[in-house]
C-alpha cells in the first residue's frame, strides 16, 4: 500500500520542477542532508546522473507574531501557505 498516492503521479511529471516532500525539517536533519550532498557529490548513476540530484533543501522564513494575532485585521496575517 502506498502511503503517498500522489507522489509516484507527481515524481514523473516532467513538468514539476521539484515535489515538496516535507515541511519544517530540524536544523539537525537538514545538515545530515547537506553533508550527504558534499560526501557523495562526485557519485554518479550508471547513466552518470549525480545520485543525489533531486535531493534539496529550500529555505523557509517564518514571520513571529509577538502578540499572536492581536491586530491582524489591521496589520494583516500570513499562514505557513
Amino acid at each position: 500500500m502506498n502511503n503517498y498516492p500522489d507522489f509516484d503521479k507527481n515524481f514523473y511529471q516532467q513538468e514539476y520542477r521539484y515535489i515538496k516532500l516535507l515541511s519544517d525539517v530540524n536544523p539537525v536533519v537538514a545538515q545530515m542532508v547537506k553533508d550527504l550532498k558534499i560526501k557523495h557529490y562526485n557519485e554518479t548513476t550508471r547513466d552518470r546522473i549525480p545520485i543525489l540530484h533531486g535531493l534539496g533543501l529550500e529555505p523557509f522564513v517564518k514571520r513571529y507574531y509577538p502578540y499572536g494575532s492581536f491586530l491582524s485585521n489591521v496589520l494583516g496575517y500570513v499562514d505557513k501557505n
